[in-house]
């Protein structure tokens, strides 16, 4: 077990996810762990994948630590090297990964609906959902936030939106 966040952070992805991408890479991958559990993880450099926000995929960073198999393992089952680590092969580009990733979720899970952000008001094309409102008479509503704001929105169950539009009633009166 070493520790995220020091020397790298991992992308983890789903090992379906992973094969798409690794197909997108080609050889301009860098080294990937392969665990017993169906997941894929690439090394990149500490907080460059922070802010990606892909859907279904997970960075390991600062906190966590991560089971990485000697150099000499690269059969299964289990933990094993997909791609081997070499001394030109470690740290995945980030900017080329992201994009490779993003390609695979699209292809797998199909392309997001863009959605306005409940904070900054602008459409994003890749929303995270940051709240669910349920409603006590039918379906309730998903709230959505974009990249950059989504870590700002406070913990709680009313609607951003409705919460400012209130405020602002308030005040004129």
């Amino acid at each position: 077990m070493l520790p995220a966040g020091r020397w790298w952070d991992a992308v983890q992805v789903p090992s379906y996810l992973g094969a798409l991408a690794l197909d997108e890479l080609g050889s301009d991958t860098g080294a990937v762990i392969e665990d017993g559990y169906g997941a894929l993880y690439w090394l990149v450099p500490p907080n460059a994948a922070d802010d990606w926000g892909l859907q279904g995929i997970a960075v390991r960073g600062e906190t966590t630590y991560l089971a990485v198999p000697p150099q000499h393992r690269t059969k299964g089952p289990g933990l094993r090297w997909r791609v081997l680590l070499t001394p030109t092969r470690y740290l995945a580009d980030p900017d080329r990964l992201h994009d490779a990733l993003a390609a695979a979720v699209a292809k797998a899970l199909g392309p997001r609906t863009p959605r306005q952000c409940c904070r900054c008001h602008r459409t994003t094309p890749a929303p995270v959902p940051v709240r669910i409102i349920h409603a006590a008479t039918g379906p309730g509503r998903t709230v959505y936030a974009c990249q950059v704001c989504a870590p700002h929105i406070p913990p709680g169950p009313d609607d951003l939106g409705f919460l400012e539009a209130a405020q602002r009633r308030r005040e004129t009166r």
